[in-house]
């Protein structure tokens, strides 16, 4: 394994060595660096440091620069349902955030209108880091020359009620890519930050509502995570379903969780996804995973507001397995699932929870990526019936803006009204957002995530047009205490 190491480690010094000689300006050169600084599992071998920002042609959206701090809400009602966060980070919303190296996130009221920007600060982050609580470490391997304040970003925020924010923070270049959670206030200073736990994709601060640990408090955090370890897996004669996932050898398993987070950082609970599934009688769903190295892809949680069919009671967790392309529940006492729904969705994303009297049944909203018209076709809102499985695509219809299709691939989510009227569901990668009336299917507001980048490219690349991030999250605000929220 050291000899093995050593030869790989020499390979990319030497690839390194001939595109510093061929020139790093040149393009062979530029893609023997790229290759080389992404190349051994995210190990980082650099001659030069890579540019501060790196932009694609494709993202300058069909507005002038100077108009794109106001084109970033658009109304077409006379209000939203609620206030709203939209997630930034690195380089982003510069215009809001002068002197700090972007903002974690901005806030907009039911009018669109400005509120308030989180600074991004993350140099601080590292400070604050939790060192207790049940969860093991999680063994990331950090590429050679990783700095937390150069290379953390913001991924995706949830909202306390005090107004301060859960951040997920992640850096491309790690394995797994996800380096943690933290809790920022107002002024984007963090409270606490946890880099034990593996916390990736949609978090959920619950206000109320769990029936297990962590009951009775306000603010309780729960979020997917996960480990990466060496799984023992029990041999054929103990769990058929295991031969469904192939050759289970997996170096890098990911082994999934849910984690029950408190005020604090303290980690309070931690659930076994995968051996959950694999225990119940839906094991067989293993056999429909894309990843025996990942079979579920947990990527979102929320908690049940009320109790439904099949004995699902206020307090169990909801959550969205990618990898096999269905919906969960968890009892929220023990972990223990309950039911699984697959359907016509694929690959979806941020299912939420709505509850009577917003709905008539128990119902579930998702981002479906793929299931409308096949792998790349545009995504979908869609509701999911929980007692009787039956689908409806809330958006896109007939009514829909043309000019709005939320495209993805592999990301986005959804985010409930408090109210449950509306919902907003984002494409990460179109940089696009809709707020959608779930009873007409209206759209009632668009949402991009737009800026002026001129002042972070050369001078040859400056450009007239707004540049389109992709969206990353959009959300409701939490219920305030003290705040404006809902002017």
């Amino acid at each position: 394994m050291i000899v093995r190491r050593a030869f790989q480690l020499l390979f990319f010094g030497a690839l390194l060595l001939v595109s510093f000689l061929l020139g790093s300006a040149t393009d062979v050169g530029k893609q023997l660096m790229a290759a080389a600084e992404t190349a051994y599992r995210g190990v980082r071998l650099v001659v030069t440091p890579p540019p501060a920002v790196r932009l694609r042609d494709d993202r300058y959206a069909d507005v002038a620069a100077n108009d794109a701090a106001t084109q970033r809400v658009r109304l077409l009602a006379p209000t939203l349902a609620g206030p709203v966060l939209i997630t930034g980070g690195r380089h982003r919303f510069l215009d809001r955030c002068p002197g700090f190296v972007g903002c974690v996130a901005l806030e907009y009221d039911r009018h669109g209108r400005f509120v308030h920007a989180y600074p991004f600060r993350p140099e601080a982050y590292e400070a604050v880091s939790v060192p207790h609580g049940l969860a093991e470490p999680v063994g990331y391997g950090r590429p050679l020359g990783f700095n937390f304040a150069e290379d953390a970003e913001v991924f995706h925020v949830d909202s306390y009620s005090n107004g301060d924010l859960a951040v997920v923070l992640f850096a491309g270049l790690s394995w797994p890519p996800f380096v943690g959670i933290a809790r920022i206030d107002r002024d984007g200073r963090p409270r606490w930050f946890r880099a034990d736990d593996g916390s990736h994709h949609w978090l959920t601060i619950t206000h109320g509502g769990l029936r297990g640990v962590g009951a009775g408090l306000q603010d309780a955090l729960v979020a997917p995570g996960y480990r990466v370890g060496e799984r023992e897996m029990p041999g054929e004669d103990e769990n058929i379903w295991l031969g469904k996932l192939g050759d289970l050898t997996c170096t890098r398993h990911l082994i999934e969780y849910l984690y029950v987070i408190d005020g604090d950082g303290v980690l309070l609970q931690r659930i076994d996804v995968e051996d959950a599934v694999r225990d119940s009688r839906h094991a067989p769903v293993l056999g429909y995973s894309n990843n025996p190295c990942g079979p579920l892809h947990l990527n979102s949680v929320d908690v049940l507001p009320a109790d439904g069919p099949y004995g699902l009671a206020a307090g169990d967790f909801l959550v969205s397995l990618r990898g096999i392309s269905g919906l969960a529940v968890l009892d929220g006492r023990d972990g223990q699932v309950k039911r699984i729904w697959r359907g016509s969705f694929y690959g979806q994303h941020g299912a939420r929870v709505l509850a009577p009297p917003a709905a008539p049944n128990l119902a579930f909203l998702l981002y479906d990526n793929w299931g409308s018209e096949g792998e790349y076709g545009p995504g979908r809102l869609l509701l999911v019936d929980a007692r009787s499985g039956l689908e409806r695509t809330v958006f896109p219809n007939p009514s829909s803006p043309a000019t709005v299709q939320l495209r993805s691939h592999l990301r986005g989510g959804v985010s409930i009204a408090p109210d449950g009227s509306r919902a907003l569901v984002f494409a990460t990668e179109a940089g696009q957002a809709v707020e959608v009336d779930l009873a007409s299917g209206a759209t009632t507001a668009v949402f991009q995530s737009l800026d002026d980048v001129s002042p972070l490219v050369d001078a040859a690349e400056q450009t007239a047009q707004a540049y389109r991030w992709s969206m990353r999250d959009i959300r409701y605000v939490a219920a305030a205490s003290g705040r404006a929220a809902s002017s």
